[in-house]
């Protein structure tokens, strides 16, 4: 997995480049990660987010390739209703109005030159005309600017601050076991995890043993639109839940 990471920061800085030259949507790295996998590295308004897919479930037009630019259309991903990099860039179970407002219309996808291991980068836009040759040029610029920005190599001292913060996070842990209720410690709890574990996103999940997951999910992050919370429910009252889990972007 580190060896198909990017720079985060590096990727923050191409995504404020994009948007200041485009109608970007999300932008998207996508690396090989051994012979079989492939790691997404994506940012959209929302933060940096990561999802490792199995190579053989990935189109064509977002495989890592040596040349030539290609362009998805929103019709030909909406056509693969169970493809991950495609539920990410049309924003795949988020409300209607996010996904009006923030997902992807079309994607175009070129190589990121001289980068090892080979990248493809992936520049979701808000518009579904083709893109005209301004906005090609802008792309193209995008392609070359990753090859310098995103590699990344950890160093030793940062693989070990990386491990430290995980042990921390094992000391955290037991302490939200004891809580009854997230929802009354939320901020607390986001505020200890990011001095531990930098993120974007926190989503605590409460899951009951007995039943499917009742999801609770305030976010940590400023959200431009309201969230939804669901809560299964038995005879009227809350099932109790014995495990919590969250997941950390």
């Amino acid at each position: 997995m580190m060896g198909a990471g990017v720079s985060r920061e590096g990727l923050a800085t191409l995504w404020e480049t994009a948007r200041a030259a485009l109608p970007a949507r999300s932008l998207a790295v996508l690396r090989p990660d051994g012979p079989d996998h492939v790691v997404m590295t994506s940012i959209d308004v929302f933060g940096v987010l990561a999802n490792r897919y199995r190579a053989e479930g990935i189109v064509d037009a977002f495989r890592p390739r040596p040349v030539g630019r290609r362009c998805v259309t929103v019709a030909e991903m909406e056509a693969r209703p169970d493809g991950g990099v495609e539920g990410r860039l049309l924003l795949r179970g988020q409300p209607e109005g996010v996904r009006r407002d923030h997902a992807a219309r079309q994607a175009l996808t070129l190589p990121v030159p001289d980068m090892d291991p080979a990248g493809v980068l992936v520049v979701g836009l808000a518009q579904e005309d083709p893109p005209d040759e301004a906005q090609l040029t802008a792309i193209d610029a995008l392609a070359s600017r990753a090859a310098r920005l995103l590699p990344y190599r950890e160093s030793p001292e940062a693989e070990l601050e990386r491990l430290r913060r995980i042990e921390a996070v094992d000391r955290l842990l037991p302490a939200l076991f004891r809580v009854l209720d997230i929802r009354e410690v939320f901020d607390r709890v986001s505020a200890l995890t990011r001095a531990v574990l930098p993120h974007d996103i926190l989503g605590p999940a409460l899951r009951a043993p007995e039943a499917p997951p009742a999801r609770i999910e305030p976010p940590s992050c400023r959200f431009p639109y309201t969230l939804s919370m669901a809560v299964s429910r038995r005879n009227g009252r809350h099932r109790s839940a014995s495990v919590l889990s969250f997941s950390v972007v």
